[in-house]
């Protein structure tokens, strides 16, 4: 399925604003906070946490629009929704509003994460190369490896002791042996202690 997040940052009743950010504008956050986010979903209850995004700099009142669907949704997706694809609806999934308050962060610093987490791989899908983010509390042994869809390992990229805090490991689509591998689908496996989290990549032709 494919994840999509929107946020009316400043509450004027719409996700137009935005829609596109420079890195110039270390302020901009778009409106469209995640866009086209592979995730993969097993049968019954999943729980996944979307890509870090930017969040808006009014504090206060907010709305956010959460939705999952079977294909990617179109570029004109913030204001014209399903209206531009075939039969003005998308084939799969579900939409969901929700009220947010927007705070301002106190007694936690971004170098101290409170828990384990694996950001969606970053760009994806792609041809060339993904990133793969994530974050410890604490100084662990990680491992941080690749594999296909039928459970073989593709690539080792991480496995050593790791500090505590973010990190950033870069995949250029090669298996341990340095062969580009095939187009198609795989899984990044992060596993600290006893705890594995999953994340999908796409590789385009």
């Amino acid at each position: 399925m494919f994840l999509n997040i929107l946020v009316d940052w400043n509450m004027d009743g719409d996700w137009n604003d935005n829609v596109q950010c420079g890195a110039a504008d270390p302020k901009c956050a778009p409106e469209w906070a995640v866009k086209n986010v592979p995730i993969p979903l097993n049968p019954g209850c999943n729980a996944v946490d979307s890509p870090l995004f930017q969040v808006g700099g009014n504090i206060g009142e907010g709305w956010l629009r959460i939705t999952l669907t079977e294909g990617q949704v179109p570029d004109d997706f913030p204001w014209n929704g399903s209206v531009s694809m075939p039969n003005q609806s998308f084939r799969a999934g579900e939409t969901e509003d929700y009220p947010v308050r927007i705070a301002q962060s106190t007694g936690v610093r971004d170098d101290e994460p409170q828990r384990i987490t694996l950001a969606a791989a970053a760009p994806n899908p792609s041809k060339t190369w993904t990133q793969l983010s994530w974050s410890q509390p604490r100084s662990a042994h990680a491992s941080l490896a690749i594999y296909d869809v039928i459970g073989r390992r593709v690539a080792k990229l991480v496995d050593s002791e790791m500090t505590a805090g973010a990190h950033r490991m870069t995949w250029s689509f090669r298996n341990d042996d340095g062969t580009t591998v095939a187009p198609g689908i795989y899984l990044a496996k992060l596993r600290i202690g006893t705890e594995e989290l999953r994340t999908q990549i796409v590789r385009l032709r």
